[in-house]
């Protein structure tokens, strides 16, 4: 039997609904705004050329939208999993939508950090940082998303493969004891393992004197990225910590739920403010934009292709 109206009594319940409807509205807002700003500059319609590398073809510009995209598997599920719980006895509805929740929320993880990965090489295709480029460097810009990918399958593993969640008649619980927690202890640190990788990649160029020009703008375009991505991160190690040390373990996944989705859109934002552009971006749903996609005719031309146009 359910009972509807004990989710009108839990502040919990309200506080999750507005974040999740919020939360819905900007990853709407910003991903329709990305596809048509795309289709006006053509960012779909370049392809690599001599002077223009793939990352600058719509490579980049595409992960983004990827991003947004996988998110509402996250969002939506959440939205389903806030209101039930409410069931007794329980029918596995809880353990079902709040699997599917975590299976989107590491996909738009993934998606994300895939998105940083392609940000960073798109930094050292550029001619201007020729010079620093080195064997080792791909070696590790390679493992860096390599080592978060694995880690955030490892993670996703320890929340989903166990019969973790039912219901108590006042939302989903989490079973006491039932989490993988070494499977998702090793996860995470993994990512962070690579997270510092990627962050410190980064990182690295900043500390040489670049010679050519555009070099101010280019830092400031590499301070960023690195500011952001260092936010990604640090979002990603706090809401891992509250989850671990601050939730009680019998309270209701209201919360848990809306602070992971407090994380991912942290992550979204970041990705969006990447762009040197993202004002347009943002307001290119409201007005028109003359703006048309360009060609750099050499890399010596446009040293700074890859960044420009996006």
């Amino acid at each position: 039997m359910q009972n509807c109206s004990v989710r009108f009594r839990q502040p919990q319940w309200f506080v999750a609904e507005i974040f999740n409807f919020a939360a819905i509205i900007q990853v709407t807002w910003i991903l329709t705004a990305f596809v048509v700003h795309g289709k006006r500059t053509g960012r779909w319609k370049q392809r690599p050329t001599p002077g223009i590398s793939k990352f600058d073809a719509g490579c980049l510009y595409t992960a983004a939208v990827v991003a947004f995209a996988c998110s509402y598997m996250r969002l939506v599920t959440d939205q389903v999993s806030f209101n039930l719980g409410y069931v007794s006895p329980d029918l596995g509805q809880c353990e079902i939508s709040i699997d599917i929740g975590v299976c989107g929320y590491a996909l738009t993880l993934n998606a994300v950090y895939a998105f940083l990965w392609l940000r960073q090489r798109s930094f050292y295709e550029c001619p201007i940082l020729s010079s620093i480029r080195r064997p080792w460097i791909l070696c590790f810009s390679r493992g860096s998303v390599g080592l978060v990918t694995v880690g955030i399958l490892c993670g996703g593993i320890g929340y989903t493969v166990p019969y973790n969640y039912t219901s108590d008649g006042e939302g989903c619980i989490a079973k006491p004891g039932r989490f993988i927690v070494w499977g998702i202890y090793v996860g995470n640190a993994v990512v962070v393992f690579g997270q510092t990788i990627m962050l410190f990649l980064f990182l690295y160029p900043l500390r040489f004197q670049l010679v050519k020009r555009n070099q101010n703008r280019i830092k400031k375009l590499l301070t960023r990225s690195a500011l952001l991505a260092g936010l990604c991160i640090l979002t990603d190690v706090i809401a891992m910590l509250i989850f671990v040390f601050a939730v009680p373990e019998d309270a209701t996944r209201h919360i848990t739920i809306a602070l992971y989705e407090a994380n991912m859109l942290v992550n979204l934002w970041s990705v969006l403010l990447t762009f040197e552009c993202w004002p347009k971006i943002l307001k290119s749903i409201f007005v028109g934009n003359s703006t048309k996609a360009t060609k750099p005719s050499s890399p010596t031309s446009h040293p700074m292709a890859v960044v420009t146009t996006t």
